[in-house]
């Protein structure tokens, strides 16, 4: 009898995860590992093995693909394990996105009209764009989860605003050398970007945006697996700051505030952005795309992801979508591994 194909998730800290056991679905045994648990001298490693209903710690070989979980902004883990275990068997090569990386290789692609004009950050340049823009934001390029976001506002009297998370500012002054000095310790060592500040549609005073998640499939093309919209908590102004978590099917019946058209053209646009993404940085399997909606109506892409958060979706209490988040990444990793569109055959 042939056995089980087994495929390999690389993370953090790897630990029994539910949502992962439909590999035994595809036919295929799924190894969780983390850097450390590699011998690389013995091309070995230790980790939790799934096969046969069941998690239990492991010694054992390489496994045939591996789907990157560890947040990293370089490629030298996932190309390391391609060494052992062969060429574009290894995706998500990087999960932490450059966003001035990311901003160029989208303005060169057919999706530049949804993108927020954006530059990168110095001194010399912030107080030009503020004049010219009226509103900017102020990101780290590599950074994550909403952390060091700020907004940046010139009023007509010359007062510089300086906002953190809620439209209450944080800073209010007309000496430019006091704001200068200001951002300085914001920004520190570290790059950053300036974008146009995109002033998104509100309900109840909450801003929200859509995510849409983007993920190759047994046949190991791009597909859209679904996505949630963030709602912020009252006057603030990222969705990071989250009230809650809606499905589309919410925000088109309920709110009012999409329709089945405008997700449609999410979708088309977010898979266009994985592909021209994935052409710019190597090896993907997964990305999600945020976009958002202005007071005109108009729709913006505010950036894009290369370890989308599931447990987003998760807080929608959607069975089948959730399912097919998770699954998505091990039917690519099967696919790589040599299994066919026929879940559990393998050549």
């Amino acid at each position: 009898m042939k056995e089980n194909p087994q495929i390999g998730i690389v993370l953090k800290n790897p630990k029994p995860i539910s949502h992962y056991e439909s590999a035994a679905c595809l036919g295929a045994n799924l190894l969780l590992f983390s850097p450390s648990g590699i011998i690389w001298r013995k091309q070995k490693i230790k980790g939790l093995l799934f096969s046969d209903g069941v998690w239990k710690k492991t010694y054992c070989s390489f496994p045939l693909a591996v789907y990157n979980r560890c947040y990293s902004s370089k490629s030298s883990l996932a190309k390391k394990l391609e060494s052992v275990i062969g060429r574009e068997k290894v995706f998500n090569h990087i999960t932490r996105f450059d966003k001035w990386k990311i901003y160029r290789i989208l303005k060169n692609s057919e999706v530049h009209e949804y993108l927020p004009d954006t530059y990168r950050y110095n001194q010399e340049n912030m107080l030009n764009l503020l004049r010219k823009y009226k509103k900017l934001v102020l990101k780290p390029s590599r950074g994550y989860l909403g952390r060091s976001v700020y907004r940046l506002e010139l009023a007509g009297n010359s007062e510089m605003q300086l906002f953190f998370k809620t439209n209450i500012p944080r800073l209010t002054t007309t000496s430019q050398t006091d704001f200068i000095e200001e951002i300085k310790k914001i920004t520190g060592t570290r790059s950053f970007i300036l974008q146009q500040f995109i002033s998104l549609e509100e309900k109840d005073k909450q801003v929200y945006d859509i995510r849409m998640v983007v993920q190759k499939n047994i046949s190991g093309k791009w597909d859209v697996s679904g996505g949630c919209s963030r709602q912020s908590l009252a006057n603030y102004y990222l969705t990071n700051s989250i009230r809650r978590v809606k499905s589309f099917d919410k925000l088109i019946a309920e709110d009012n505030l999409v329709s089945e058209e405008l997700i449609e053209q999410i979708k088309n646009i977010s898979l266009k952005a994985a592909v021209r993404i994935e052409e710019g940085l190597g090896h993907m399997g997964e990305i999600s795309v945020d976009f958002g909606v202005d007071f005109q109506g108009k729709l913006w892409i505010i950036e894009a992801n290369g370890k989308p958060q599931k447990i987003l979706i998760d807080k929608l209490k959607d069975d089948e979508l959730s399912a097919r988040v998770y699954l998505r990444p091990l039917e690519y990793a099967f696919y790589l591994a040599g299994g066919t569109k026929n879940k559990g055959e393998f050549q």
